[in-house]
């Protein structure tokens, strides 16, 4: 066997096996538990968003969407304790770091998000209701091109601090409005937070480009 066909053969092998993976994946969506909320910062830190997490304000807004659980991710920055948010309806559980934020994400109902375009497509493809808030203090504002890209296609909504507040209620109380004049008298009565309307789903990943890639990349050609 040449080398060729060794490699030809590991790119089919390496293209079902992502396949079968997305396949299954597709099959089994997962999915959130309801009332659970996740603000991430990743392995940054992001003390402004932070500040804004730790506010009245931002504790009013939880327990008006009814969220039952709210967990923040803090990362690197200095604000660490979130005294605005005991003694509230919902529970807190916050941390700097963990291996990964696989599990909390795959609960959350909402993610509130840094514009990290490792953690924004996680949760995309997780199909998680998303709010990506761009750090205005970092040099040239790069995460804004990301985050109007995915809001421009309707996939999340991109946010600042100054903004997150207001485009929260915005689109939850939005989802309110309609459905108190619809029939669904059941969806009605579900939290402000399950009520929101859902973004664009995003696109299943499709294993077979990478393989077509590395085939062409080889000079490998269907006959």
């Amino acid at each position: 066997m040449s080398i060729q066909d060794g490699t030809r053969r590991r790119s089919v092998r390496l293209a079902h096996r992502h396949s079968s993976r997305t396949e299954a994946s597709q099959q089994q969506p997962e999915s959130a538990s309801s009332g659970v909320v996740l603000v991430t910062v990743g392995s940054t830190s992001f003390d402004s968003l932070m500040n804004i997490v730790d506010s009245k304000r931002f504790a009013d807004e939880m327990e008006q969407l009814g969220v039952s659980r709210l967990v923040v991710q803090y990362g690197r920055g200095e604000h660490t304790e979130f005294p605005a948010l005991r003694d509230r309806s919902f529970e807190v559980e916050s941390y700097a770091f963990k291996p990964s934020l696989g599990e909390d994400m795959r609960r959350a109902r909402l993610v509130i998000s840094h514009a990290g375009a490792g953690t924004v497509l996680e949760a995309l493809g997780l199909g998680r209701t998303l709010f990506v808030v761009v750090n205005r203090n970092l040099m040239h504002d790069h995460q804004s091109e990301l985050a109007d890209a995915l809001a421009a296609a309707h996939h999340c909504c991109a946010t600042d601090c100054e903004r997150l507040l207001s485009d929260l209620h915005s689109h939850f109380a939005d989802a309110a409005l309609e459905h108190s004049s619809s029939s669904s008298s059941s969806r009605a009565s579900l939290p402000l937070l399950l009520r929101g309307q859902p973004f664009a789903p995003w696109p299943a990943a499709d294993p077979h480009l990478f393989a077509g890639l590395l085939d062409e990349q080889m000079g490998f050609r269907d006959e």
